[in-house]
Protein backbone atom coordinates (compact mmCIF):
# COMPACT_ATOMS: atom_id res chain seq x y z
CA UNK A 1 0.00 0.00 0.00
CA UNK A 2 1.19 3.48 -1.09
CA UNK A 3 0.05 6.48 1.25
CA UNK A 4 -0.21 8.79 -2.18
CA UNK A 5 -1.27 12.14 0.17
CA UNK A 6 -1.81 12.36 4.13
CA UNK A 7 -1.99 16.46 4.60
CA UNK A 8 -3.87 18.40 7.18
CA UNK A 9 -6.11 21.69 4.88
CA UNK A 10 -8.24 24.26 5.19
CA UNK A 11 -10.62 21.59 3.05
CA UNK A 12 -10.47 18.30 1.70
CA UNK A 13 -13.88 16.34 -0.31
CA UNK A 14 -13.72 12.92 -1.94
CA UNK A 15 -15.63 14.16 -5.09
CA UNK A 16 -16.79 10.62 -7.44
CA UNK A 17 -13.05 9.47 -6.64
CA UNK A 18 -11.42 12.80 -6.76
CA UNK A 19 -9.67 14.01 -3.60
CA UNK A 20 -10.12 17.74 -3.29
CA UNK A 21 -7.89 19.46 -1.47
CA UNK A 22 -7.92 23.06 -0.47
CA UNK A 23 -4.99 25.16 1.43
CA UNK A 24 -2.48 22.63 2.97
CA UNK A 25 -0.79 23.69 6.07
CA UNK A 26 1.47 22.74 9.01
CA UNK A 27 1.19 25.40 11.40
CA UNK A 28 -1.40 27.40 13.30
CA UNK A 29 -0.68 30.64 14.89
CA UNK A 30 -2.36 31.17 17.69
CA UNK A 31 -3.05 34.39 20.59
CA UNK A 32 -3.33 32.31 23.31
CA UNK A 33 -3.57 28.73 25.00
CA UNK A 34 -6.08 26.90 24.78
CA UNK A 35 -6.65 27.99 20.91
CA UNK A 36 -9.55 27.31 19.19
CA UNK A 37 -9.45 26.60 15.70
CA UNK A 38 -12.28 27.50 13.68
CA UNK A 39 -12.42 25.07 10.98
CA UNK A 40 -9.42 22.11 9.03
CA UNK A 41 -9.45 18.97 7.77
CA UNK A 42 -7.16 16.14 6.83
CA UNK A 43 -6.92 14.46 3.48
CA UNK A 44 -5.39 11.58 2.57
CA UNK A 45 -5.46 9.13 -0.18
CA UNK A 46 -3.99 5.11 -0.33
CA UNK A 47 -2.90 3.09 -3.30
CA UNK A 48 -3.67 -1.08 -2.98
CA UNK A 49 -2.35 -3.48 -4.78
CA UNK A 50 -3.94 -6.29 -5.72
CA UNK A 51 -2.29 -8.30 -2.96
CA UNK A 52 -3.91 -6.27 -0.50
CA UNK A 53 -7.77 -6.58 -1.65
CA UNK A 54 -9.93 -7.43 0.76
CA UNK A 55 -11.45 -5.68 4.17
CA UNK A 56 -9.07 -3.32 5.72
CA UNK A 57 -9.59 -1.10 9.54
CA UNK A 58 -8.15 2.31 9.25
CA UNK A 59 -7.65 4.75 11.94
CA UNK A 60 -6.63 8.67 11.59
CA UNK A 61 -5.50 10.35 15.04
CA UNK A 62 -4.67 13.83 15.75
CA UNK A 63 -1.95 13.89 18.81
CA UNK A 64 -0.77 16.36 21.18
CA UNK A 65 3.10 16.81 22.01
CA UNK A 66 2.41 13.88 24.96
CA UNK A 67 0.56 11.84 22.04
CA UNK A 68 -2.78 12.31 23.81
CA UNK A 69 -5.67 12.78 21.75
CA UNK A 70 -6.49 16.16 20.87
CA UNK A 71 -10.22 14.72 19.26
CA UNK A 72 -11.76 11.39 19.39
CA UNK A 73 -9.94 9.49 16.27
CA UNK A 74 -11.50 8.88 12.72
CA UNK A 75 -11.76 5.17 12.73
CA UNK A 76 -13.82 2.73 9.80
CA UNK A 77 -13.33 0.17 7.36
CA UNK A 78 -12.80 0.05 4.49
CA UNK A 79 -13.64 -3.29 1.64
CA UNK A 80 -10.88 -2.83 -1.32
CA UNK A 81 -11.69 -4.04 -4.72
CA UNK A 82 -9.40 -4.26 -7.40
CA UNK A 83 -11.45 -4.11 -10.80
CA UNK A 84 -10.91 -6.89 -13.18
CA UNK A 85 -9.07 -4.67 -15.48
CA UNK A 86 -7.44 -2.98 -12.73
CA UNK A 87 -3.82 -3.08 -11.35
CA UNK A 88 -4.64 -1.09 -8.00
CA UNK A 89 -7.22 0.22 -6.19
CA UNK A 90 -7.52 3.90 -4.07
CA UNK A 91 -9.02 5.05 -1.38
CA UNK A 92 -9.66 8.76 -0.43
CA UNK A 93 -10.74 9.76 2.64
CA UNK A 94 -11.89 13.50 4.27
CA UNK A 95 -12.14 14.71 7.45
CA UNK A 96 -13.42 17.99 8.46
CA UNK A 97 -13.19 18.99 12.07
CA UNK A 98 -14.96 22.22 13.71
CA UNK A 99 -13.88 24.06 16.72
CA UNK A 100 -11.03 21.79 17.62
CA UNK A 101 -8.98 22.86 20.45
CA UNK A 102 -5.82 23.12 21.06
CA UNK A 103 -5.21 22.97 25.14
CA UNK A 104 -1.09 22.62 24.24
CA UNK A 105 1.71 24.68 22.07
CA UNK A 106 4.27 22.33 19.92
CA UNK A 107 4.00 19.41 17.78
CA UNK A 108 1.31 17.60 17.39
CA UNK A 109 1.27 15.32 14.99
CA UNK A 110 -1.62 13.00 12.90
CA UNK A 111 -1.31 9.90 12.53
CA UNK A 112 -2.37 6.78 9.54
CA UNK A 113 -3.24 3.49 11.12
CA UNK A 114 -4.03 0.42 8.40
CA UNK A 115 -4.97 -2.09 10.51
CA UNK A 116 -3.56 -1.22 13.73
CA UNK A 117 0.04 -0.22 12.78
CA UNK A 118 0.76 3.19 12.34
CA UNK A 119 2.28 3.59 9.28
CA UNK A 120 2.32 7.12 8.64
CA UNK A 121 2.79 10.34 10.76
CA UNK A 122 2.92 14.07 10.08
CA UNK A 123 3.37 17.10 12.37
CA UNK A 124 0.84 19.77 13.08
CA UNK A 125 3.17 22.72 15.00
CA UNK A 126 0.78 25.20 17.34
CA UNK A 127 2.66 27.98 18.06
CA UNK A 128 1.91 31.33 20.06
CA UNK A 129 2.25 34.73 18.03
CA UNK A 130 4.20 36.93 19.45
Amino acid sequence: MDIEILAVCDFAQDMAGKLVIVGVFDTIFAPKLPAVHATMAIGCRLRFQPSEAGPHSFRLSLLDPERNEVIQSFKGDVNVQIAPDGDSATFNLAAIISRIQFKNHGKHVVTLAIDEEEIKTIPLYIKLER
